[in-house]
């Protein structure tokens, strides 16, 4: 957190660290992608690590859906899911975490499609026109009003909507005629994917407001919360100059960013 360090900290500690940091972050993803290309396949872990495209059939559709209200949340990294789930540690509720193998590439575009219904043995990625593009039976589910549409065709009496947008009154009602409930929190998506200039705060108060969300639902009527997550994330100084690697740009069946 360099806006509660000294100057001097931030210039002789804090940028060598950054810099060190990234160079390591580099080098792992260049033995990953090399072990990557000599297996020639990205499976495998131990078995309580579950694949990203199985969380709506393993985690979802294993209780009854008519008393559970998912939140789907962009980039709650393992660390910040740690922390939701100690907010959420009481005696009345049973709270447990279950670790996924990401799927790639881990951008939100793929990461979110990974958590819709039939992703396990429907999903596709593409690169077209120079763009990240997720399809599951053909339906383009890159972006939020797709994967709504997707939810709804899958599961007819579900509700799927941004989680500022609906009231706990609302919740109630939804829960007593004991319709599943989507919610999808808009807060790293109205910041950019991760902006240079997002602060770590952003993140604090996300975690906090997830907890809070996770009470009104269960007051609501909800007997199950299930919280998914798309990807993780680094936060890089904005005035910090970090080599990059060279990138075989965009255009056609190749896509190309940071991450």
């Amino acid at each position: 957190r360099f806006d509660r360090c000294r100057a001097d900290i931030v210039a002789h500690l804090g940028k060598p660290a950054v810099t060190a940091y990234w160079a390591w972050a580099q080098g792992l993803a260049s033995r990953f992608a090399e072990a990557f290309e000599a297996r020639g396949e990205y499976t495998g872990g131990p078995p309580e690590l579950i694949p990203h495209t199985r969380f709506w059939s393993e985690l979802v559709e294993a209780g009854d859906l008519g008393e559970t209200a998912v939140l789907l949340v962009d980039a709650l990294r393992i660390d910040l899911a740690e922390s939701l789930r100690s907010l959420l540690d009481q005696p009345s509720w049973k709270v447990y975490t279950r670790l996924a193998l990401a799927s790639l590439p881990s951008k939100t575009p793929v990461g979110m499609a990974s958590l819709l219904p039939r992703a396990a043995t429907g999903l596709v990625v593409l690169a077209k026109s120079g763009k990240l593009r997720s399809e599951i039976g053909g339906r383009d589910v890159s972006a939020p009003s797709g994967r709504i549409e997707h939810l709804r065709s899958c599961i007819p009496n579900i509700e799927a909507t941004e989680l500022k947008a609906v009231t706990e009154n609302q919740l109630r009602q939804w829960a007593l005629i004991r319709k599943p409930v989507v919610l999808m929190p808009r807060d790293i998506d109205d910041s950019g994917e991760i902006a240079a200039n997002v602060a770590p705060a952003l993140f604090e108060e996300m975690v906090a407001d997830l907890a809070r969300a996770v009470t009104v639902l269960h007051r609501a009527g909800y007997r199950r919360v299930v919280v998914g997550t798309d990807h993780g994330f680094l936060l890089i100084p904005s005035d910090i100059d970090l080599p990059q690697r060279p990138s075989p740009g965009n255009g056609g069946e190749i896509t190309s960013s940071t991450r």
